[in-house]
């Protein structure tokens, strides 16, 4: 699946291939030398479609670890232009990572087999606090099964996605967070309590 950026290609020329899409890979982005402005201008130009649309976009993250593209100091810098963009527009800079200090849920010896029943051992071993679960939810349908890293067999995307979907609303899980007297929150809400 290919997308072409909102801005006019001779606009964010440093993130986009010759036939006008976004670059393919990260280290495509690195290599071919992006370039800070176009990145942000891209940025600004989604954010505010997206709120045109009505959505409320309440937080921003550097996602896909897309700072390491750059020099450390270029990396530095990145983010703090990316906070800056945050502020200046009300939105939660997330940083890169796991920057703000949530735990990952315990990794057990020994997990195989269904990855539901696992996630439903997991919740039940870890003590009190707020985790952290990046997931990608999403069904595993015909569009999405276009979805493919280049490196992946057709539909592997998919299932994994339609997986991490699951890790919401799969009885297995709903009973976990139940019996462990849990509560699933978004991703925002953890700043607001």
């Amino acid at each position: 699946v290919r997308w072409k950026p909102l801005l006019p290609v001779e606009k964010v020329r440093s993130i986009v291939e010759s036939d006008g899409t976004f670059k393919r890979h990260a280290t495509a982005i690195h290599e071919g030398g992006a370039v800070f402005a176009e990145i942000m201008a891209e940025l600004q130009a989604q954010l505010d479609l997206a709120r045109s649309k009505g959505l409320t976009i309440a937080y921003v993250d550097a996602h896909m670890a897309f700072p390491w593209l750059f020099e450390e100091s270029d990396e530095h810098r990145l983010c703090e232009v990316m906070q800056k963009w945050a502020q200046k527009e009300g939105l939660i800079y997330a940083g890169w990572g796991n920057t703000l200090g949530f735990k990952r849920l315990p990794e057990l010896q020994g997990e195989k087999g269904d990855p539901l029943q696992s996630l439903a051992e997991r919740i039940n071993a870890a003590e009190p606090g707020t985790y952290l679960v990046v997931t990608h939810p999403m069904y595993d349908d015909e569009e999405a099964r276009k979805a493919n890293h280049g490196k992946n067999e057709p539909g592997e995307v998919a299932r994994s996605r339609d997986m991490q979907r699951r890790m919401f609303m799969d009885p297995v899980i709903l009973k976990a967070y139940k019996e462990k007297q849990a509560e699933p929150i978004r991703y925002i809400d953890a700043f607001s309590a």
